[in-house]
């Protein structure tokens, strides 16, 4: 609001308000994380850019290690879940996220699956290996990991009709698929890993540009239409 209304005095406002809550944040998680079991108390803190580089930096190794630690497993509320894989995968664990993704013991998404699920559970294990059920098995919250499907795994992002398409494809995996019909028309985003080779597929729509960023590292323009790309 400060920066949009125009007013310097607001502005001005807003940039301090925000430096001393930057830097009590920063305090706050620092302290905050040594010693830290919690995956919540990492993934927020480096969600929000709360962190120094270096405290940053850190965080996403500790965090990476408490997964690790927890076998694959996940530990995360509500609040934290969205940005799980997210944070894993765009600072150079997506071997992590992935191994999250696809993890089908309990807690994890795909125990819900392996229990007949066809929607999402309130908790981990909303059906237990007794076939006890408890707690709402219809609920919202962790089908948060949908958002990185599309975001993460196919890299699809929409912002003031400015399309940006950057996948995290994976070999455990093999192949993803998503189709994106937003505001500005169709977006499709595919890979599939063919031998050593990951073959893409795009679909801009009309009227519409896309920054194409692959895992080598290319970054490709592309214009409205379909495309097809083949590379390591």
């Amino acid at each position: 609001f400060c920066q949009l209304s125009g007013n310097m005095g607001h502005r001005m406002y807003g940039i301090r308000i925000f430096g001393s809550y930057s830097v009590s944040c920063t305090y706050i998680y620092a302290s905050a994380m040594k010693g830290s079991a919690c995956d919540c108390t990492y993934l927020r803190a480096i969600a929000f850019d709360l962190l120094t580089e270096e405290d940053k930096k850190q965080a996403v190794e500790d965090l990476n290690a408490l997964v690790v630690k927890n076998d694959y497993h996940l530990n995360t509320g509500f609040l934290s879940t969205p940005f799980l894989c997210q944070v894993l995968a765009e600072n150079g664990h997506t071997d992590t996220a992935y191994r999250l993704l696809l993890q089908d013991t309990a807690p994890s998404w795909l125990y819900e699956v392996k229990k007949g699920a066809n929607t999402v559970w309130e908790t981990w294990d909303g059906i237990n290996e007794k076939g006890e059920v408890h707690a709402s098995l219809n609920h919202y919250s962790y089908g948060a990991i949908c958002g990185w499907l599309f975001g993460g795994v196919c890299g699809i992002h929409l912002e003031n009709k400015h399309v940006t398409i950057h996948p995290y494809p994976d070999a455990s995996l093999g192949y993803a698929h998503a189709e994106y019909v937003s505001p500005v028309g169709k977006i499709v985003s595919a890979w599939k890993y063919e031998g050593d080779n990951i073959h893409y597929t795009f679909e801009i729509p009309a009227n519409v540009t896309a920054e194409v960023y692959l895992e080598d590292g290319q970054k490709v323009t592309l214009e409205a239409g379909k495309h097809e790309i083949v590379s390591k």
